[in-house]
């Protein structure tokens, strides 16, 4: 099974493009939130994810635009009322099983208050916090928030950030991820000015649970 990886996106339709372009066929796509931002709407961006049938979240800036405080926007006539609609239902965080694996999609850490405009920032060099997210009974645990792609094993969860494939922070250059359950291994790509993407790093995925518990 391929599971893409994508996640705050904020309205960049372009880079959401050569995100799936570089992630080819897929499964199942999910997004980790930041679809759009908290002062632009996006029928682009939500019209493709919905085509891709994709699974999301809503990060952040998905939340304040559908607070009080982007009343203005929704008054602006910006958007579908459909893809409002949408974007408005989705959850704060997802649990799945794929293949096997238990899969836990959030867009900060995986403790953020649902209800909070906040969401806190878990980095690669934050070992206390990976800690604690390997305790979240999840094989998978795909984070966003950061806009760095992060691929961290922590016993027995691996820990996988996509980065931003809509504002780049790390070197300038868009990312995103792929989760191939068959070859068992997680990859995070790096796409260049002209959409043409190289691995940025891969790891093997841990043990699935159903495996454990057989």
């Amino acid at each position: 099974m391929r599971i893409g990886l994508v996640s705050d996106i904020h309205c960049n339709v372009e880079g959401l493009r050569a995100a799936l372009a570089q992630l080819g066929e897929l499964d199942l796509l999910l997004c980790a939130g930041d679809i759009v931002l908290q002062y632009r709407f996006s029928d682009d961006v939500i019209a493709l994810l919905r085509a891709r049938g994709a699974v999301a979240i809503q990060g952040n800036h998905d939340k304040i635009i559908l607070s009080p405080h982007g009343e203005a926007v929704r008054r602006s006539g910006q958007g579908a009322p459909g893809h409002w609609e949408w974007l408005a239902q989705l959850p704060h965080q997802r649990r799945l099983e794929v293949d096997g694996w238990r899969l836990l999609l959030a867009h900060g850490a995986p403790w953020d208050e649902p209800r909070s405009l906040h969401c806190e920032y878990v980095y690669a060099a934050d070992s206390g916090r990976l800690a604690q997210i390997a305790r979240c009974d999840a094989e998978l645990v795909v984070l966003g928030h950061t806009h760095f792609p992060m691929l961290r094993r922590h016993g027995d969860t691996l820990i996988i950030n996509p980065g931003s494939c809509g504002e780049a922070r790390d070197q300038d250059r868009l990312t995103c991820g792929l989760v191939d359950t068959t070859a068992e291994v997680a990859v995070l790509y790096r796409l260049d000015a002209g959409h043409e993407g190289e691995v940025l790093e891969e790891m093997p995925l841990p043990e699935p649970w159903a495996a454990v518990a057989s």
